[in-house]
């Protein structure tokens, strides 16, 4: 059971950027960009509320409400589009926990680029 989301991307100029995703407060998620070359960061939070959204170097992170369902989280870029949604399970005691539902999505800019979601999800993907 995945219980927090982590997300890094390395933009096209070097510059990495990190999301976290708690389903505890599954109305918010942090973004920080950090400038390739400096000690320089760039942080945000994210309010699904607004709908706010993140983009750097074609880049997106998007937090939005569905209309009475749990927000979701949409990180993307030319070639991926990965959705993060809060979940919930009960455990056999009756307690109540959250989770996270990861979804990965190729686009058609996948199939040429060299670069592949990877690590325990990522290997899920393979043909």
């Amino acid at each position: 059971v995945m219980s927090e989301a982590y997300v890094t991307l390395r933009t096209s100029n070097g510059n990495l950027v990190f999301i976290e995703y708690n389903p505890s407060t599954p109305s918010s998620a942090y973004v920080t960009e950090m400038r390739k070359g400096t000690s320089t960061a760039e942080m945000a939070q994210l309010n699904a509320a607004s709908a706010s959204h993140w983009e750097v170097d074609h880049q997106r992170v998007k937090l939005f409400d569905t209309g009475g369902k749990e927000p979701v989280l949409c990180v993307e870029d030319s070639a991926w589009n990965i959705t993060i949604t809060p979940g919930s399970y009960r455990l056999v005691t009756g307690i109540l926990k959250r989770r996270v539902d990861v979804s990965i999505f190729p686009l058609p800019a996948a199939a040429t680029n060299p670069v592949a979601p990877h690590g325990i999800i990522g290997q899920s993907l393979h043909d």
